[in-house]
């Protein structure tokens, strides 16, 4: 009976303390949280200027005397009712996060970190030790992240954005990485790796103590060096100082759709080098001749030890921009400017030749919301501003839909030359001839003496720890560039890019990437876009070689257009294979002199080109003749997008394009449950097209699919056009079953498509006996190599296998969907026109 009694008092003590432990580590957290308690600590010092006008009521601030008399005219502009503070907190529907799923995996994030920093700790002998996590509630970032809401980044009463400014300045640093590959800032990713695989930004993630995350830009050159009058827009380098003036700014015109953004004088040894667990990003540091310590990034160009950031000599300034919440928990999309620029050397954009450009802007989705196209101006006001010319995407949060705001991230091209004012980026304005009043009237009192916005501006960039941050050239260029009104502006001839359209000259489609292709206009006035060979057929992608920097194939678009229309899809426009005459037929009906500028005769005597581009467009990577005569594909032109405008869509299956990283769906089984909770793949149409566009690139062997197009007009029903297909039949000895990871992780498939399948695996209709047939009608012949289309029949078994498995797991009726069910309901108006 004793012992008895015993054990229940062990148990009751042991029940007790998971008790506590719970209420410690669980329940305190969220209490804490949801009452709002702050942090005494982590507020700003007290010789710091908050921009906050809760903040400033509370202490003085330093600097210019103003009409208001407080000393301060920023502290007078942020008192003006344009300014003025809600007072009424944003719906929850209106928030972005809800706390307790970022609390939870916060603390579960911060404790796998901890596990693995100390496993590096362990495995690598470390003679430093690695400073851990820790856990905190409170810490501003997160409080950052809870207040985004469907009006802004942060409300203007906050006070978190000055604590955060403050804590970026001063917390300990415990680890440094290269940036994930996820285009512009977008967030989270499981993985160590290069932004890009090419470019010219050297940037990198630090992580705090607690928990912190911010993406560091180093100086690269100093603030008196304007971008010279030769460069173009899109290969000057980033400005560190630029990212830090452009979230000032944004705050300053109360948009608040800058991450804010901190400088920070940095030791590259001991709070980059030492902290970090990376061994690539270790290889790249040395130490230059002059005794400095410098690193470099990996990738294609401008990233070698000429073009390395270095210290003086371990000290290197930078900015510190906050990252986003995880895509995870706040999934983003990217959407291309309708603005964008050409990206080429002498090409134009529709915009730049039609004055009428914004009528046609104004009917395709989402900017039939003129919430949507007033945000655009917004942007187009501040790019204006800081000078930025490299707006070529916006980003948005997927939750709030076209009614929410644009995030003005990646200025780090702004404020280059303070000299010259690029009114074209004033397009958008002065073709809607649209602003938002709130902005026209904040505009107009930034204008006033008593408002200047130079003095504001400087006033606020008197508080970030890099001073100054702009030459006062810079400053005074605010107060030109505000005096632009909306005005006509002289027009430019179009460079519409690859298979955009219409256009009246033959040249180069792209002044960048690893394509050589050229526009070519026939006698009857249709176009194609010709891509000539660049290997034989027999050889093989090598082993090593990643997806994104292989060779294209002018047989695989041939092949792939063949291919396409046996499995009874249809979207792949017309292709045909030709022999050309590179002298005759090209180089003798060009008028532009920069085409003929690319030509030239080999030691061998053959004629060759090669493109004009930033790399691997060098006359060692050129096509050449025998001695005049290249064979090549003709891709027919799609209608020009003033007729048939299109949308291009991020593959949800995308890739990471770096070397080593994963995207979410190569980790999570789980992944096509979140896919289908997001428009357009709410629709099982569009669902069920992106199965069959897996199972075309699973059989041409196409791993780089990153973005589709639909055409506009058809809306979510529409198909999705199976283009650029140069990328496939590289390798038919290896099979990527990665590629069908939409279909094995969604298991759904047309049941007509499934059908098909099944019909070209019998031997009477083998589907490469059927594709050897088809290609025997195209003039260069043989188009695949015997193993190609023997993997054909291979991949199609593997298809097969994939849908017999989810079959045997979810049933047929769940995995098979009828046509039938995809054909929308008929209201009562369309059953009255079927029986009429």
């Amino acid at each position: 009976m004793w012992l008895q009694r015993r054990d229940r008092l062990l148990l009751v003590a042991a029940l007790s303390m998971l008790l506590a432990a719970d209420i410690y580590f669980h329940l305190w957290p969220q209490l804490l949280l949801r009452l709002g308690k702050s942090c005494e600590c982590s507020a700003p010092p007290p010789s710091r200027v908050s921009t906050s006008p809760s903040t400033q009521e509370q202490r003085g601030i330093e600097g210019g005397t103003t009409v208001g008399g407080t000393g301060s005219k920023l502290r007078d502009l942020l008192s003006h009712p344009l300014y003025q503070a809600q007072v009424i907190l944003p719906p929850t529907e209106d928030r972005l996060l809800t706390p307790q799923e970022i609390l939870k995996s916060y603390k579960k994030r911060v404790s796998h970190l901890n596990r693995r920093r100390r496993g590096h700790r362990t495995e690598g002998n470390r003679s430093i030790p690695l400073t851990e996590a820790k856990f905190d509630p409170h810490t501003p970032w997160l409080q950052f992240h809870m207040e985004i809401s469907k009006d802004a980044l942060y409300s203007r009463s906050s006070n978190v954005v000055d604590r955060l400014l403050n804590r970026m300045g001063n917390m300990t640093i415990i680890g440094a990485d290269y940036t994930p590959d996820e285009k512009a800032l977008n967030g989270e990713c499981d993985c160590t790796q290069i932004v890009k695989p090419s470019g010219t930004h050297l940037k990198l993630v630090l992580r705090f103590q607690d928990y912190g995350k911010a993406m560091f830009k180093p100086m690269r050159q100093s603030r008196e060096e304007e971008t010279p009058e030769d460069f173009f827009y899109f290969v000057d380098y980033q400005r560190h100082n630029a990212e830090i003036a452009a979230f000032h700014l944004d705050r300053i015109l109360d948009f608040r759709r800058v991450p804010p953004v901190a400088g920070r004088l940095l030791n590259l040894t001991s709070e980059i080098l030492d902290v970090t667990t990376n061994e690539d990003l270790e290889s790249v540091f040395f130490v230059s001749p002059a005794n400095n310590v410098c690193f470099f990034a990996k990738c294609l160009y401008m990233c070698k030890t000429e073009y390395a950031a270095c210290g003086n000599p371990h000290m290197l300034e930078g900015s510190l921009s906050v990252f986003l919440p995880s895509l995870n928990f706040a999934p983003r999309l990217s959407v291309p400017n309708p603005w964008i620029r050409s990206y080429t050397f002498t090409g134009k954009e529709d915009w730049e030749t039609n004055p009428s450009y914004c009528d046609s802007v104004k009917l395709l989705p989402p900017y039939t919301n003129l919430k949507r196209l007033l945000n655009v101006m917004d942007l187009a006001i501040f790019d204006f501003l800081i000078g930025n010319m490299d707006r070529h995407h916006y980003e948005t949060f997927t939750k709030f839909g076209d009614d929410g705001f644009l995030l003005h991230i990646d200025n780090a091209r702004g404020f280059g030359r303070h000299s010259y004012d690029e009114l074209t980026i004033l397009a958008p304005l002065y073709q809607c001839c649209l602003i938002k009043k709130d902005t026209w009237q904040r505009l107009n009192l930034l204008s006033l003496p008593e408002y200047r916005l130079s003095d504001v501006m400087r006033e606020s960039l008197s508080n970030d720890r890099l001073l100054p941050v702009l030459t006062e050239p810079h400053l005074e260029m605010f107060r030109r560039a505000l005096q632009v009104k909306c005005r006509e502006l002289s027009n430019y001839t179009p460079d519409e890019k690859a298979l955009n359209g219409e256009c009246d000259c033959t040249q180069i489609v792209k002044p960048s990437g690893t394509h050589l292709k050229l526009v070519l206009r026939f006698q009857d006035y249709g176009k194609a876009m010709f891509k000539p060979m660049r290997q034989s057929r027999e050889e093989e992608t090598p082993e090593d070689f990643f997806y994104f920097v292989d060779y294209q194939r002018h047989n695989a678009e041939i092949a792939a257009f063949h291919l396409d229309r046996i499995l009874d899809f249809r979207r792949v426009p017309p292709v045909a294979g030709r022999l050309l005459n590179l002298t005759s037929e090209i180089l003798d009906v060009t008028t532009n002199e920069d085409l003929e500028s690319v030509f030239f005769v080999s030691p061998a005597n053959n004629v060759c080109f090669f493109a004009k581009c930033l790399y691997m467009c060098k006359t060692e990577y050129a096509a050449c003749g025998n001695p005049h005569m290249l064979e090549g594909s003709l891709s027919v032109f799609l209608p020009s997008l003033n007729f048939a405008p299109r949308l291009s869509v991020p593959n949800p299956w995308i890739r990471s394009y770096t070397f080593t990283g994963k995207e979410d769906w190569e980790t999570n089984p789980s992944y096509c449950d979140s896919v289908k909770l997001l428009p357009p793949y709410t629709n099982l149409k569009r669902l069920l097209n992106v199965m069959d566009l897996a199972i075309f690139d699973f059989l041409i062997g196409n791993m780089d699919r990153h973005h589709y197009e639909t055409f506009t007009k058809f809306g979510d029903d529409g198909f999705l056009l199976h283009i650029d297909n140069a990328r496939g039949f590289g390798r038919h000895s290896y099979d990527e079953l990665t590629i069908l990871a939409p279909l094995y992780q969604c298991c759904l498939i047309k049941k007509h498509t499934w059908q098909r399948l099944n019909l070209l695996s019998l031997p009477e209709y083998r589907l490469s006996d059927v594709m050897r047939e088809s290609l025997s009608n195209d003039r260069l012949l043989p188009v695949l190599t015997e193993p190609h289309l023997a993997a054909l029949d291979r991949r199609l078994q593997r298809i097969l296998q994939v849908v017999n498995q989810c079959v045997q797991i979810y049933g047929e009726d769940a995995v098979l969907i009828k046509a039938n069910v995809l054909q929308p309901q008929p209201t009562n108006t369309q059953e009255k026109v079927v029986q009429s």
